[in-house]
């Protein structure tokens, strides 16, 4: 299964291609990190099960970005401008490797408190547990039971 932990390291990995100098933080960032800095956050969380055999799952991950500031305590401008710029060229492309598949994502940029932020989310199918198969013969036929998702 691809979970949210799989999820978030590969779009850290993502990230840190795009602003290698930057710090990353999952869900929480502490006092005393040194900008730049991203912080991971999972806001959204949803999986429903059709039958025994396959899962919808739709997942949204929210990314601020905590860049250097001015006296008054506001981000850069001009910085906020780059970092969006560099972000951008990998999220235009709305795929995201995460272990053995990939996963078409959409994404929002807004700002979040004065800070540049980034929502990413992922709608996916994905074989359901098979809890209900016990017996070892429904095991066997369930573990080779598989779905392809048609794509208009």
């Amino acid at each position: 299964m691809t979970g949210k932990k799989e999820i978030l390291q590969a779009l850290k990995n993502e990230f840190a291609k795009c602003v290698p100098e930057a710090e990353h933080y999952f869900g929480k960032i502490g006092e005393g990190y040194s900008p730049p800095a991203f912080l991971y956050l999972p806001s959204f969380n949803e999986e429903s099960r059709h039958n025994a055999f396959f899962q919808d799952t739709n997942r949204e991950i929210q990314i601020i970005y905590f860049g250097r500031t001015d006296g008054y305590g506001t981000t850069d401008f001009d910085e906020k401008l780059e970092i969006e710029e560099k972000v951008t060229a990998f999220l235009n492309t709305f795929l995201l490797p995460v272990g053995n598949r990939t996963l078409l994502f959409t994404y929002e940029t807004q700002d979040a408190d004065e800070q540049l932020s980034f929502y990413i989310r992922f709608e996916y199918k994905e074989d359901a547990p098979f809890a209900m198969f016990k017996e070892e013969e429904n095991m066997d036929a369930a573990e080779n039971v598989h779905f392809t998702e048609r794509v208009k």
